[in-house]
């Protein structure tokens, strides 16, 4: 019989529908574009990844009710938001990101999941963490030679200056991308 081997799993903020059509339709209209890379054909959707883990597929299993029955009551939050290009000098390419303003309703929202959840897992990433946190949305990214054929997107994106978080997914990476369940948030 084969090993448990360890995975990653995460809490994911996902956004209105309304608002998560539109992300998506803007990065498609750069899937086309040599050297984009973008996890939304992969089965990713626009979020704020909220905590991530390593742990067992039987982890997985065993954190499943609890996501459900502890965030079953939160409710969903009005959070603004700002366009942001990242460069990333070593390997000239640019990421394109919904950055959110971190206001102190937005770090309690954060930090109360963590708490409600107590998951006694070793966490995957530093930048998950409450006192760490940094919250952004990835859209795609691009190599920087192509980013004149992006205007058009790059506009659409501008014009998202809000989001609603309305539920929170929790979801595995491997063997691929799937979202094990889901809370809609009042």
């Amino acid at each position: 019989m084969e090993a448990e081997k360890r995975e990653v799993f995460a809490v994911q903020a996902f956004l209105d529908q309304k608002t998560e059509d539109r992300i998506m339709r803007t990065c498609d209209g750069v899937l086309g574009i040599e050297g984009v890379d973008c996890s939304y054909p992969l089965g990713m959707f626009p979020h704020f990844t909220i905590g991530s883990w390593w742990g067992m597929p039987s982890d997985f299993e065993e954190a499943k009710p609890i996501f459900t029955e502890k965030l079953a009551d939160l409710d969903a939050l009005d959070v603004s938001v700002t366009a942001e290009e990242r460069e990333k000098l070593e390997t000239e390419r640019s990421a394109y990101l919904l950055v959110p303003e971190m206001t102190e309703q937005l770090q309690q929202f954060h930090a109360g999941i963590h708490e409600r959840l107590g998951y006694p897992y070793e966490p995957y990433r530093k930048i998950d963490l409450p006192d760490s946190w940094w919250p952004h949305l990835t859209l795609f990214g691009i190599p920087k030679d192509k980013r004149s054929l992006i205007e058009n997107e790059l506009a659409s994106l501008r014009e998202i200056t809000k989001v609603r978080i309305a539920r929170l997914g929790l979801v595995s990476f491997y063997p691929k991308i799937v979202t094990m369940t889901e809370v809609r948030l009042k």
